[in-house]
């Protein structure tokens, strides 16, 4: 199975929402402020991707993901996904350059 890499590419406040990304590689990658509502990230290699700002809202898979992406705490919307990034040992991003 050929998996998409779109590793270390700025994605920036990209529209993803609805996009089937299982078992894509996202390593690296900015997806800060990106909309990925109700994208499936199951098996997606999220390892260090920039999620800070991202709107994840009712997007699925984010429990079967695989790394530690960067979130930004009440500023990445979850909502819908009943995902914890703590216990999935995301890394809180605190700042004004979000």
């Amino acid at each position: 199975m050929n998996r998409i890499d779109l590793s270390n590419l700025n994605l920036s406040g990209r529209n993803l929402s609805g996009a089937i990304l299982r078992g894509a590689y996202l390593s690296n990658a900015n997806l800060s402020g990106a909309s990925l509502n109700d994208a499936d990230l199951t098996n997606a290699d999220l390892t260090n991707a920039d999620l800070s700002g991202a709107i994840l809202a009712n997007a699925v898979g984010l429990s079967d993901s695989i790394g530690a992406a960067k979130y930004g705490g009440d500023f990445t919307d979850f909502t819908g996904t009943g995902f914890d990034p703590v216990a999935k040992g995301w890394t809180l991003v605190v700042g004004g350059d979000e």
